[in-house]
């Protein structure tokens, strides 16, 4: 099961997406599980590697900037915590999910130290992996939530203040100058309003802006 060193994402983040392509290292010596996890972390926004050579891995690890790297413990010529000892002098940021079914307190507390942030028994669950590399991806600040998203809450935020406050439409383009159709089409999701418009409707109902972007 996962054993992610951070805090996970809650069902209310689920709607969070990477800022930029997500480079994914898959290091095991069985071809089988390398196979697996190629097709079980593949994703939209996502690009897997695997290498049943660890020192290949190594190579290529420090030849290019990766994000996640899924490392196996026990594996010939350069077990796991040997390659991430090396791999943490080349990459000191990269985030480190150990995948393995030797899983012994020893190696744990090990693999930790040398910044692995999760740790998955085998068989883990695609759930798992998603759940871990999620926690990863957040604690580097490179998930955000889609434009539609942020703009839905926001035009439902404005509706909601707008209506507790027993105002119409035709009153709060009164107040803010802004006219009735461009503000229906902001509270509906259908535009993005600049930050001085924000600005004015925030003033012509009384509130901070930040109460507006659910900040």
């Amino acid at each position: 099961m996962a054993s992610p060193a951070h805090d996970t994402a809650s069902p209310q983040e689920t709607v969070l997406i990477p800022i930029t392509t997500v480079k994914v290292v898959v290091v095991d010596d069985d071809p089988d599980i390398c196979e697996l996890l190629s097709l079980t972390l593949d994703a939209p926004g996502r690009s897997v590697e695997t290498f049943e050579n660890p020192r290949a891995a190594l190579k290529a690890l420090g030849q290019a900037d990766h994000h996640v790297v899924v490392l196996d413990l026990m594996m010939p010529e350069l077990n796991g915590l040997e390659l991430l000892e090396q791999l943490r002098q080349l990459d000191p940021d990269v985030g480190v999910i150990i995948h393995t079914a030797n899983a012994s307190f020893q190696s744990v507390t090990a693999a930790m130290k040398l910044g692995a942030e999760a740790y998955l028994r085998k068989p883990a669950t695609p759930e798992d992996f998603e759940e871990a590399i999620s926690s990863i991806l957040a604690s580097r600040g490179m998930l955000a939530r889609p434009v539609k998203a942020l703009l839905t809450d926001l035009g439902a935020n404005i509706r909601k203040e707008r209506k507790e406050r027993g105002m119409l439409l035709k009153e709060l383009a009164r107040r803010t100058g802004i006219s009735t159709g461009a503000l229906s089409m902001i509270e509906r999701a259908r535009n993005a309003p600049s930050l001085t418009v924000l600005h004015r409707i925030a003033r012509g109902l009384d509130v901070p802006i930040v109460e507006l972007l659910g900040t």
